[in-house]
C-alpha cells in the first residue's frame, strides 16, 4: 500500500497531504447478521452475468434518476472506483471472507440513513469462479428488495475463462434463489452494456430480451434508466 511507501509518505508529510488508500479496510468488522432487515428503506442491488459489466454505472445512474424525481436515495460504494466517485465506502474484495456480509451491512446502516431507496454497487458475479465469493458476501449483506441484472450481449465467455456466460433466465433464478431463504426478492430489470453494438442493434436486443423475460431492459448509458426506476417504484 502506497501509504507505507517511504517516498510517498515523506512527500505527503512535507506538503501536509493526507494519503488515502481506498483499498485499505478496517481491522474490526462485524459478521453478517441481517441487520438491514430492520430498515424501512428499499434496497436495490446491481448484479451481473459477469464481472466488468456495468453494475456500478447502472446503480449510479438509477440513483441519479430517482434524485431527479425528488426521492430520498443513498448510494453504497463497494469498490475502489465507486469510493473515488462518492468519497466514502469500502472495497469489499479486500475484506476477509467471514466479514464481507457484515461489512456490507455496516456500510448500508452508516450511509443509508434517511433514504427511502438505497442503491448498492454490486461486485463480481456468481458465474465467475474467482470473484463469486465477493458477490455472495454483498448479496447476503445487503439482502436486497430488488435486483437489476447487468449483461453484455456481445460477450460469450466469462472474463479470464472459457466458461460461457449463463443465460439470463438461469442467472435470474440463481440470484433470486440465494436471497429467498431470508426475504422475498426479485430481479426487476435488465441493464445492458453494448460497446460493440450499434444503437439500433442494441435496441433490437433490448426488445428481444423484454419479449422473452417480460422485464424492462435498457442500456443505461445510451437510453437512460427511467424504465428500470419505474419498475422499482411500481413494486
Amino acid at each position: 500500500m502506497f501509504k507505507n511507501d517511504l517516498e510517498f509518505s515523506t512527500l505527503a508529510m512535507r506538503h501536509n497531504i493526507k494519503l488515502w488508500d481506498v483499498r485499505d479496510v478496517p481491522t474490526e468488522l462485524p459478521v453478517g447478521a441481517g441487520r438491514v432487515l430492520s430498515l424501512d428503506a428499499k434496497i436495490i442491488l446491481t448484479v451481473g452475468t459477469d464481472c466488468k459489466i456495468g453494475k456500478m454505472t447502472a446503480a449510479i445512474l438509477m440513483e441519479e434518476e430517482m434524485k431527479k424525481r425528488g426521492l430520498r436515495t443513498a448510494f453504497i460504494p463497494t469498490g475502489q472506483i465507486g469510493i473515488l466517485i462518492k468519497g466514502y465506502g469500502l472495497s469489499i474484495d479486500r475484506v476477509i471472507g467471514d466479514f464481507m456480509a457484515g461489512a456490507t451491512e455496516q456500510l448500508i446502516l452508516d450511509h443509508g440513513k434517511g433514504a427511502d431507496y438505497i442503491f448498492v454497487e454490486g461486485q463480481g458475479a456468481l458465474a465467475h469462479l474467482g470473484y463469486s465469493a465477493v458477490t455472495l458476501g454483498i448479496m447476503h449483506g445487503s439482502l436486497p428488495d430488488f435486483m437489476v441484472l447487468c449483461h453484455e450481449p456481445a460477450r460469450k465467455c466469462v472474463v479470464e475463462s472459457s466458461f460461457p456466460l449463463p443465460a439470463l433466465d438461469v442467472a435470474i433464478s440463481q440470484y433470486e434463489g440465494l436471497i429467498s431463504p431470508y426475504k422475498k426478492t426479485r430481479v426487476t430489470g435488465i441493464a445492458l452494456k453494448c460497446p460493440e453494438m450499434t444503437k439500433a442493434d442494441c435496441q433490437k436486443e433490448m426488445d428481444r430480451i423484454e419479449n422473452w423475460l417480460g422485464l424492462p431492459t435498457t442500456d443505461p448509458m445510451q437510453f437512460g434508466t427511467s424504465r428500470l426506476v419505474d419498475a422499482i417504484l411500481k413494486e
